[in-house]
This record gives C-alpha cells, structure tokens and sequence, in this order.
C-alpha cells in the first residue's frame, strides 16, 4: 500500500476491491493470507486477536488508508 501510494501520489484505501485484486495473493506469497478474516463493509474489515497464551480475544474491526506525504 505504501509503494502504491507512492507511486501514484493518491490515498490507497485496504478496501475489500484492493485486497481481493491484489493484496491477498500477496499475503498468500508470505504465508499471511489469513490476516484479514471478514470484511464487514467495503472500507472496512475484521482482524481476529488472541490473547498471550494464544487463545481467541475476539476480533477488531478496521479501517486502514495511506496517504502520500504530501496529502498528510
């Protein structure tokens, strides 16, 4: 998403056309393609947390954007 952003010198949203385009075969490549579980709109998405002994905390949902520094 940084390189994208840098890139193109436009904000890049983790929305759920971004991720299923391009960003979850690229978490597939690295083993991390579970991160992202369930999106529960366009612009957002749900991340499962677990506790120090590894048990399930429940989830948090998130909205992620970049913005090119400029924009900042």
């Amino acid at each position: 998403m940084f390189d994208d952003a840098i890139a193109t010198q436009k904000p890049i949203n983790l929305n759920k056309k971004y991720y299923n385009t391009y960003l979850k075969a690229q978490l597939d490549k690295i083993g991390k393609g579970k991160l992202i579980t369930e999106f529960y709109d366009e612009d957002s998405f749900y991340v499962d947390t677990v506790d120090k002994d590894g048990k399930s905390a429940g989830k948090v949902r998130i909205g992620l954007a970049v913005y090119p520094g400029a924009m900042a």
